[in-house]
Parts: C-alpha cells; structure tokens; sequence
C-alpha cells in the first residue's frame, strides 16, 4: 500500500508555488467580447493543469459579472462586421430576442468558465479591486514564489484611449505609452508600475499580455519583472473572430502540452510563448522584455561592434602595463594575442555566455535553412507584378464579360490578392525573426558583464518552469 501510494505522489505534478491574477477588463459591454472570457477559461484550465490551487488563482472580469459580455446574442453589434481587431466575426442571430441572455448561453457561468460552479469570481476589473489583491499578494508572497499576470481585453495608447463602445483607434502619437483598459477605468505604466512595486524584489512578476499595443506594457521590464506580449507597441491586436484569440488560447494549449518548445529540457512560460506566438495571426508580432531590454542596449552594443572588439578588462589592464603601447590600436598591430580577444566570433566571449550564444546561434540557423529570402523576396515580387498585369488585362476586357464571369473574376481576383498579401506578411515576419535574432546574437557577443546579468535576471523571469512532475 506504501508503495502505491508513493508511486501516485511521485507522478502527481505537485501544486505550483505561486500566485496568479488573471483579468479582463473588457471596457464596457458592447465591447466585452466573447473571446476575452474564452480567454480566462483557457488560462485558467491551462494553471490549474500545471498544478497550480484554484484558490491561488485570482480572476477579476469586467463588471465582475459573466453576464456583461458580448456574446453576439441581443446587442446592435452582434460580432458582424465588429471587425476592429482583424477577421470579421459571424453573425449570431438568436431565436427569441426576448430570452435573457443569461439563458440563452451557458458559456456565462462560473461552471463554463471555471469547469467548477463553486469558483466565484474576485469582483469588477477595477483599479480598487487589483490594489486590494496586489495589497494581500505582497504580504501572502514567500520568498522565491512567483506572481504570473494574463492580461486580456482591449489596450491602447494613452494619447487615443478607448473612445467608444466600437473601440475606434487612431494613429498612436510616437510618444504614447500603451495603457490597459479596465472596467470603465484605464491603468498606465506609472499606476501599473506602482501595484507591482508592493510585490517583494526576491519574487519574479511575470506579466503574459493578449491586448492591442500590449508591446508596450515591456516598460515594466526590470530585475524581477518580465513581460511576454503577443503585439509590439505600436499595433493593435488582431484576432480571429469574437470568440477566439489564436495566442491566448494557444498560450494555454501549451501548459496543457506540457510544451518544450525549445527543446532544452524544461518546460517554461517562455516555451508556451514561443509556441502561441508560433501559431498566432501573422499580423501580431510578438514582443518580450527581452527584446524591450535588447533594443535600449543595442546603441551601446553597436558602438562596441563599430570598434570591432569586446570589451574585456583584462586586455586594458594588459595594454597599460606594456612598455612603448600608448593607444588600443598600438596594441592590435603588435600583439597578435590580443587581436584574439578583439575578434567577434567565439574567441574572447567569456566563457559563461557561451551557451546563451551557441544557442542562439543554433535558432538562427534553423530559422535561416530552407529559407533563402532574396529568393523569396523576388518570387513574391514576380507574383505581384503577375497579379497587377491580370487584372490590368481583366479591366480591358471587363465590359466582354457576363455578369457571372464579372462575379467568378471579382472572387478568384479577391482570393489572390488576399493569398499574396499573406505570403507577404509571412515573408516580411520572417526577415523580422531574423533581424531579431542577429542584435540578440550581437548582444551576446559584446555586452558587457552588466548587461549580461540583467539579461541572465530577465531571462530567468521568462523561463519560469510552470510544471513540476
């Protein structure tokens, strides 16, 4: 019996230490779509499989009522042509306008959401409410305890905040800062900032966004911060249709896989957002406090590079001390040993980088093989060129055609267009992959002992393993 019992303890994941808040804050309800309480149902299926404590997962949801959202069912938007985050979503027409919507769609109850009627939410997607459970988390928190955020619903700039119940956007000022909007409410960085500062510095706050311009929210990044969005600062999200947000319910997908994306033998947060991300619209792209971190080093780095040399302190120490050497250069053209250390390929790395750079290195080859992109760059070309003589050619003969060979012509026409527009925007995601990849790969070979430790800090926040067996 001991042996038994020993074994199912032992294939048991164990619960999670941590917490979780996840929220929603949906704006109003015509703009609380469905696919924001898909999205909270998926994440929270997607922890307690990952053994973490239902108790120890917080939800705030909107009004903190499951019965504001937008369904599609009695409400003048209806999801139609509700098309301010990609794909037009499908009408939903329901058979007695005068049934409440409560008992028209099972989807708005704790035990939809929850797959337990007994879990009750943790109230409206307010400021007062997420300042009361940031207030218990930092004193519930124990050392090396994480706090994992997920944040759906609609972002956007602080400039142009959500204006409307169709959540019309205009072009972000370059100076805007993303803000996430609540129920009714909008939070900045600065109020975001300010709840995360009562967290202790010895607990990583892991921050997961699915919101427009969520990109943005990265500005948290710091020592024990990290954020993982699905859509850069200055874009607004797109999605597949009321219900569904490719990378949030994906996202959740693979906790339940248990997905090692990058196969090195843990499964971490940033696995599941490699893979969400691998899955997701190509019109989002994918931002980490990482690549935020990245860029506002890279002008230094690029100055490290421009001199072609690592920075070590040994080899200034070395040139200080040689007798007749008065500049860097004097010391180049003499001795040999030390145009070794200046060299930007493995030699003179330290060695306790190496790994980071071999593996990017390896990323980046695998992302390069069978991908020759000037080749592919002049096919779509060639097919755009194609494309615009045909429909040149159609337009002179358009007024030969039958209406039915107009119609036939219009919709192959439409499916071209649209086929090449995507080709394109996967071409142009890829050259971005790679280019992200590169000032990764410079940033490993010239940063200084600093930065790497930030990077290693934030690193580690992102790769939080969020199952253990």
């Amino acid at each position: 019996m001991l042996i038994i019992l020993c074994l199912l303890i032992c294939f048991k994941a164990f619960p999670q230490d941590g917490k979780v808040v996840l929220i929603n804050g949906g704006n109003e309800k015509n703009s609380n779509n469905l696919r924001y309480l898909e999205n909270i149902r998926s994440m929270f299926s997607g922890f307690v499989d990952s053994g973490y404590v239902e108790d120890d997962i917080s939800v705030l949801y909107g009004s903190g009522d499951f019965k504001d959202t937008n369904t599609g069912y009695g409400n003048p938007y209806g999801g139609s042509d509700f098309d301010i985050y990609g794909s037009p979503t499908p009408q939903v027409q329901s058979s007695n306008s005068e049934v409440p919507v409560e008992n028209l769609d099972i989807r708005l109850t704790s035990e939809y959401v929850f797959s337990n009627k007994e879990k009750k939410l943790n109230g409206a997607a307010k400021k007062k409410n997420l300042i009361s459970i940031f207030d218990k988390l930092s004193k519930e928190l124990s050392k090396g305890e994480d706090l994992t955020l997920f944040i759906t619903d609609h972002g956007s700039q602080e400039s142009n905040s959500f204006s409307n119940s169709m959540g019309g956007f205009s072009a972000p000022s370059p100076n805007s800062e993303t803000v996430v909007n609540l129920w009714g409410e909008t939070l900045t960085i600065d109020e975001f900032n300010s709840l995360i500062s009562v967290i202790p510095e010895t607990s990583n706050v892991r921050i997961i966004t699915n919101i427009c311009f969520g990109g943005g929210l990265t500005k948290l990044t710091s020592s024990n911060v990290c954020v993982m969005a699905n859509q850069v600062d200055e874009k607004p999200s797109s999605s597949e249709s009321i219900d569904l947000d490719l990378y949030a319910q994906n996202f959740a997908t693979a906790m339940k896989l248990k997905k090692d994306f990058d196969k090195d033998g843990k499964v971490t947060y940033f696995d599941a957002h490699q893979y969400a991300t691998s899955l997701d619209n190509k019109n989002n792209r994918g931002k980490t406090s990482l690549d935020f971190f990245i860029e506002q080093n890279l002008r230094k780095i690029n100055q490290k590079k421009g001199l072609g040399l690592v920075l070590n302190e040994s080899i200034f120490k070395c040139v200080n001390v040689l007798p007749g050497v008065t500049t860097l250069e004097d010391a180049i053209d003499s001795f040999e040993e030390i145009s070794t250390f200046l060299s930007p390929t493995s030699i003179g790395i330290p060695k306790n980088r190496m790994k980071y750079l071999n593996g990017r290195i390896n990323k980046q080859l695998a992302a390069l093989e069978g991908h020759p992109l000037k080749q592919k760059e002049e096919i779509l070309r060639e097919q755009t060129e194609l494309l615009k003589k045909n429909l040149a050619k159609s337009a002179k003969e358009w007024s030969q055609l039958s209406e039915t060979q107009k119609k036939i012509l219009e919709k192959k026409s439409l499916l071209e267009a649209q086929e090449l527009k995507n080709q394109i925007t996967k071409f142009e995601a890829e050259l971005l992959d790679i280019k992200a990849l590169n000032q990764e790969i410079d940033f490993l070979k010239f940063a200084s002992e600093e930065q790497m430790n930030e990077y290693k800090k934030i690193k580690n926040c992102m790769e939080g393993e969020y199952v253990h067996e």
